[in-house]
């Protein structure tokens, strides 16, 4: 949603005002996705036991472990924005 946007152009004939590529537009949907869902996950594992916590720490885990790790980000075809927007 992000990417979407960061792309769209502010008048129909206009080039984008943002030009990033269709791969940073899906690595920013994807991170806005892998933000919201932990929001839902806790809003529906309430009350938490401790199973239901270990599910969501490991769902935290995941997150921070996809980034940093070049063989998901090449699997996952994940590219982070670099340098400055505009």
């Amino acid at each position: 949603m992000l990417g979407h946007v960061l792309r769209r152009p502010l008048r129909p004939t206009a080039r984008p005002a943002y030009p990033v590529s269709l791969i940073q537009q899906r690595t920013a949907a994807t991170l806005f996705t892998l933000t919201l869902s932990p929001c839902v996950l806790v809003l529906l594992a309430v009350p938490l036991t401790w199973r239901r916590g270990l599910l969501v720490g490991a769902m935290a885990a995941g997150f921070v472990l996809l980034f940093p790790v070049p063989a998901v980000r090449r699997f996952y075809a994940l590219d982070l924005l670099r340098g400055a927007l505009g």
